[in-house]
This record gives C-alpha cells, sequence and structure tokens, in this order.
C-alpha cells in the first residue's frame, strides 16, 4: 500500500500564499512532514515563526547565483541575493549561522 509522506510546497512562490501559514497547519495535523521551497524573498522573521509553529520543519531556498551582482539580475529584483541570504540566516538551525 502506497501513502503519503511528506508535502512541498513550492512555486511559482509559495510565500506570495496568504494562506500558507493554514496550509502548513493542516498537513501537519495530518501527519505529513512539510517543506517549503522558496526563493526567500518574504520570508522575514516573523513569517518563519508562524510556519514554525504551523509545522515546518524543512526550507529549501532557491539561489540563481553567488555574486549578488548577477544573482539580483537572474532574479530580476534589486536586492533579491541580500534578502535571501537574510532569509538563509534566520532559518539556519542555531549554531549554524
Amino acid at each position: 500500500m502506497l501513502g503519503v509522506l511528506q508535502v512541498h510546497f513550492s512555486g511559482g512562490e509559495p510565500l506570495l500564499r496568504r494562506d500558507l501559514v493554514v496550509l502548513v497547519g493542516h498537513a501537519t495535523k495530518a501527519g505529513l512532514y512539510v517543506n517549503l521551497i522558496t526563493s526567500g524573498i518574504r520570508l522575514d522573521a516573523d513569517r518563519l515563526s508562524g510556519l514554525v509553529e504551523a509545522g515546518l520543519e524543512h526550507v529549501q531556498l532557491s539561489l540563481q547565483d553567488s555574486e549578488p551582482g548577477s544573482g539580483d539580475r537572474i532574479a530580476g529584483l534589486a536586492g533579491a541575493q541580500l534578502a535571501k541570504r537574510q532569509a538563509a540566516a534566520s532559518s539556519a538551525p542555531r549554531g549554524c549561522r
């Protein structure tokens, strides 16, 4: 018998959904391992905290380049690389920052 063990919220950009915390909560209550695949651009500390409280267990950030200039150009948004780095820092486990 096959079963569902995990759910991955991915793009477009899942952080654009206003109901993402609710969806994560429902998935958690269903016993699923919850993963977020995101650009991280809209992932601030408050949003992350709400998602973790709802049951989020894993975050995967999409980076297009290691260099800020080309990363911003590829993302099509000035400051994208900085926002992604800030999201990575705020979502890293303690001791990995």
